[in-house]
């Protein structure tokens, strides 16, 4: 047994695992501390889902790893997926296709801290305005967005 941490968009949380619990069971485990239904979350490692089905082992997590946890509860929702081009790190963000870009903006600073007046988003080589919609670009779930941050307010 050891412990992992599962962060999600308004808690952090450590859980007591086994290598060969499934993600389905470690899926239980968060529902049992936080009453999340298991059926509304989504696992991820490095912004790769997890599947139900394989285990903490096959994925390589050990002790004091941390994984995130999306919950799937926004009607009509959507996940996109914002890159950071410095570190090419992923951010999965639940949103909705009538979004502003600076709601988008704001959803991102609210899970990486970066602020919103620093991003400058890019989707097929063109920086989105914020005033636009992600419908307005055709921005579809699991959809990539590069992330640049400004410099100086350039």
């Amino acid at each position: 047994m050891f412990n992992i941490l599962v962060k999600a968009h308004s808690f952090k949380t450590r859980i007591d695992v086994d290598s060969n619990d499934t993600i389905q069971q470690v899926k239980h485990k968060i529902q049992e501390r936080h009453d999340i239904d298991v059926d509304k979350q989504d696992l991820y490692l490095g912004g790769k889902k997890l599947e139900n089905k394989r285990t903490l082992r096959y994925y390589n997590i050990g002790q004091n790893d941390s994984i995130q946890l999306n919950q799937i509860n926004i009607p009509g929702g959507i996940e996109i997926i914002v890159k950071n081009q410095k570190n090419n790190k992923p951010t999965i963000l639940q949103v909705k296709s009538s979004y502003t870009i600076e709601e988008v903006k704001r959803k991102y600073e609210e899970e990486d801290g970066l602020s919103a007046n620093c991003l400058k988003f890019i989707y097929n080589g063109k920086e989105l305005e914020n005033h636009r919609l992600l419908s307005d670009y055709c921005i579809k779930g699991k959809d990539i967005i590069w992330l640049v941050a400004r410099v100086n307010g350039a």
